[in-house]
């Protein structure tokens, strides 16, 4: 993969290239200041992920008349850059999937592709260019499992850094593991309880863990929304911790969220579970959907989350 630039040094006319290419995909005006400003922000302090790509969002899938929709399922590099896959998989014979590709840079939208999967043609490889990002992707599907990989680099302070990424990103067929349905209705049992301060950026935590397949209770309230929140009407409707058949992960976290009603926002979750190892997630998405978090842990019951605006760092 080559780049244009290799200073650290990235010309004005770069940013208002970038500026142009959001406003389109965006469908709202995006100025190169904002783009600049947003990203050299990111690259000042880059997550605690900075060289591993990783799926950070992946809603539970959808039944349609249509087929079995998928995403949008996001593989977040840094914080600084991302690709978003979503689509439409029709099972049967002459199964064929159909979606897009998307590459978004400070969570701007700024390159999209079209994907057609079939039996004839099982992968796609892809390059998307977009000034201070470039990624080469490979979306692919194998024994009934969306999968991508590829590289993915990016300008920092220090110079280009690249992120290689493998992720199963969605399996269908027997595999699928259905939405979960949050809210209340439950039997008590069904809970864990969390104590904590309601309100933006805040945490909660619970003396008894949340365990495999209970769900989320604060203060007795089964509905989080008004608890859990965020900037611009972000939410968490309710949380659920699953076990999972997987090719690789054991473990989901369904979180019933939406993020913030804007162009350029997200709503940021991480969970802690009994080893210490902390999960995150990402929600961008305005519209309310169930979000799933998959992961592997010796031992899996969380003892405390945190929400916030921004992204979760140094926990």
């Amino acid at each position: 993969m080559t780049l244009s630039h290799t200073a650290w040094e990235i010309p004005y006319s770069e940013w208002e290239r970038l500026a142009e290419l959001a406003s389109v995909q965006e469908r709202a005006q995006v100025t190169a200041d904002h783009f600049r400003n947003a990203y050299l922000q990111a690259a000042e302090k880059p997550s605690d992920h900075p060289h591993r790509a990783m799926t950070v969002c992946a809603p539970s899938l959808q039944e349609l008349p249509t087929g079995t929709f998928a995403g949008p399922i996001e593989v977040d590099v840094a914080g600084i850059a991302a690709l978003v896959f979503e689509g439409t998989y029709h099972v049967g014979d002459n199964w064929y999937f159909d979606g897009e590709i998307t590459l978004k840079v400070v969570g701007l939208a700024v390159w999209t592709a079209t994907v057609h999967l079939s039996q004839d043609n099982p992968s796609l490889t892809f390059r998307a260019k977009a000034g201070v990002v470039e990624a080469d992707i490979t979306v692919s599907f194998v024994h009934s499992c969306l999968r991508a990989s590829g590289s993915l680099r990016y300008w920092t302070f220090s110079g280009w850094k690249q992120a290689n990424f493998d992720e199963t990103l969605q399996c269908f067929g027997p595999q699928t593991v259905s939405a979960v349905q949050l809210g209340a209705g439950a039997e008590i049992s069904d809970f864990a309880d969390f104590t904590g301060k309601c309100g933006e950026n805040q945490s909660a935590t619970s003396a008894t863990t949340l365990k495999v397949n209970q769900r989320v209770r604060i203060s007795r309230q089964t509905d989080l929304s008004s608890c859990v929140v965020g900037n611009n009407e972000a939410c968490v409707y309710g949380i659920q911790l699953t076990r999972i058949a997987h090719p690789i992960y054991s473990y989901s976290i369904s979180v019933d969220a939406q993020g913030p009603r804007n162009a350029f926002g997200s709503f940021y979750l991480a969970f802690k579970d009994q080893t210490g190892a902390v999960y995150h997630l990402r929600v961008f998405d305005s519209r309310r959907n169930t979000h799933t978090l998959m992961f592997n842990s010796s031992n899996a019951p969380i003892t405390e989350f945190k929400w916030n605006n921004k992204d979760i760092k140094n926990w």
